[in-house]
């Protein structure tokens, strides 16, 4: 499974850019409505992401990808963590990309 860089506890910008690929890697368009939710390995307790996700407007150049702005709320408890974004085009089709992160302590000067 592929990850995003470690985050700091706390710290929100900047925000994050990622990239939606499929199983064999390549960048897929986004059409949808994008929504994510945020489990943590060790607890199993799982919540929605706060921040606004946005998908790049122009997916032709920039095919896949979409912004993550983040809140206080999505950084606030270190740990592992596995990210699901979902990407809802209707009713009944949707996509979904899985993500692993780490939100680490703030180094001690």
């Amino acid at each position: 499974m592929a990850s995003l860089p470690t985050r700091t506890k706390g710290s929100q910008l900047p925000n994050m850019a990622i990239t939606w690929t499929d199983d064999s890697g390549n960048a897929r368009t986004l059409t949808g409505v994008i929504t994510g939710n945020m489990t943590n390995i060790s607890t199993a307790a799982t919540r929605a992401i706060t921040g606004t996700l946005t998908k790049d407007a122009d997916q032709v150049t920039n095919k896949g990808v979409f912004a993550w702005a983040l809140t206080a709320a999505d950084v606030a408890t270190t740990g592992q963590w596995v990210l699901y974004f979902i990407e809802t085009v209707s009713a009944k089709n949707y996509n979904t990309l899985t993500l692993d992160w780490s939100i680490g302590d703030a180094p001690t000067p």
